[in-house]
Order: C-alpha cells, then sequence, then structure tokens
C-alpha cells in the first residue's frame, strides 16, 4: 500500500513551525510533464474586441498555431478564462464560451495556452489527498469524462494545489468522477512543468 509524507513549515513572527501528516491509502496516481513533453509557452496577443463578457476578437502573434476548435485558456494579468473556443482567421482569433472570469476591457495584453489533456482517473469519493506542483501561473480544470469542468485551480508559479481529506476543509471533488486534467500555461516566455499526485482508498477509475 502506498504511503506519502506531506510536511508544511510556516514562519509567524520569528517563530517556525513544522507539522507532519503520514498518510496509507490503497492506491496512488502521478503525472510529470518529461522534458521533452513540457506544456508549451502560450502566446501573446491583444483583446481588440470585446463583445461581451464571454465573447471577443484577439489580435494574436503571427504564427500563434492555433487553429478553428481549438480549446485555449487565456490569461491576463488578475484573471482568466478557461475552455474557450477558437475560431481563427489569420492573426484574428474569435474567442466563445468558456468558464471563469468576465474577458477583461478591450486592448488587454493577454496570453493564450491551448490546452494540454492529462488522463488521470479517479473516484472522487475515495480521494485522500491531491497534491499538483507548477513552476509558471497555470489554469488546471479537473473534468469528467464528458469534459464537464469540476473543479478548475488557477496556479500561482511555484505555489501549486493542495487538498487533504480531513485537514483542510472539504473534498472539492466529492460525489465525482475525475476522468481527465486539462491545463493551460499562461507564460509566454517559457514552458510549464505540471505535477500532479492523486492518493485514494477505493474506487479508481
Amino acid at each position: 500500500m502506498p504511503s506519502v509524507t506531506l510536511t508544511h513549515t510556516v514562519a509567524i513572527a520569528g517563530v517556525t513551525i513544522t507539522q507532519q501528516q503520514a498518510h496509507t491509502a490503497d492506491g496512488a496516481i502521478g503525472y510529470e510533464t518529461q522534458p521533452t513533453n513540457l506544456i508549451p509557452a502560450a502566446k501573446t496577443g491583444s483583446l481588440t474586441t470585446r463583445t461581451d463578457n464571454t465573447n471577443g476578437v484577439v489580435t494574436a502573434q503571427a504564427g500563434h498555431g492555433l487553429v478553428t476548435s481549438d480549446k485555449v485558456d487565456v490569461f491576463w494579468v488578475g484573471g482568466r478564462r478557461y475552455g474557450v473556443t477558437c475560431t481563427v482567421s489569420g492573426n484574428a482569433v474569435t474567442l466563445s464560451g468558456g468558464a471563469g472570469d468576465n474577458l477583461p476591457v478591450a486592448t488587454t495584453a493577454v496570453t493564450l495556452s491551448k490546452r494540454r489533456l492529462v488522463n488521470l482517473g479517479f473516484d472522487g469519493d475515495a480521494l485522500l489527498m491531491l497534491i499538483a506542483g507548477n513552476d509558471r501561473r497555470c489554469n488546471a480544470d479537473f473534468q469528467a469524462a464528458n469534459g464537464t469542468s469540476l473543479l478548475s485551480v488557477l496556479m500561482t508559479p511555484g505555489e501549486g494545489y493542495g487538498g487533504v481529506s480531513g485537514v483542510n476543509g472539504t473534498n472539492p471533488l466529492a460525489a465525482t468522477l475525475v476522468a481527465q486534467v486539462l491545463v493551460g500555461n499562461a507564460d509566454s516566455t517559457n514552458p510549464l512543468i505540471f505535477k500532479v499526485g492523486v492518493i485514494y482508498d477505493t474506487g479508481v477509475n
């Protein structure tokens, strides 16, 4: 049976506190981007036209490589919208749909990231620990098999995301069946290293 030890170290007002929790479970799943398969840097652009909160047109950099029907995550300072559908004509990328924050005001600088699919199937009710790590700003969208978003997390560089059953709040994936994670990279200069680990009791797909 796999086991994991989670260590927290906190420094407050000159006092350092270290806590450890050890967990043993029935199984574990792990994923890590490999050096030859990092999530590419995002493409740059400007929101030239803002039609409404969910629709607009981005003038993207030349050679952006996006095509009609691609799904992208859109990032800007202070926000992000994920799972957005593209219609492409040259450097004009029309955005529609998706979820997350409302699109920003026209002329805002944005980055566009085609989403990376990570197959990661488990029963949310069996989840004991979910830990994700990242070295660039990114969005991780945990989905059901039909593409329904179950949990979407905007991750700050280096901070990652973590949840431990019975330690820091309720299980965000209770009563769900997770099938995949869609990941977008906000950084237009560097590729993204993304890691995720799950430990569970029973019910993995």
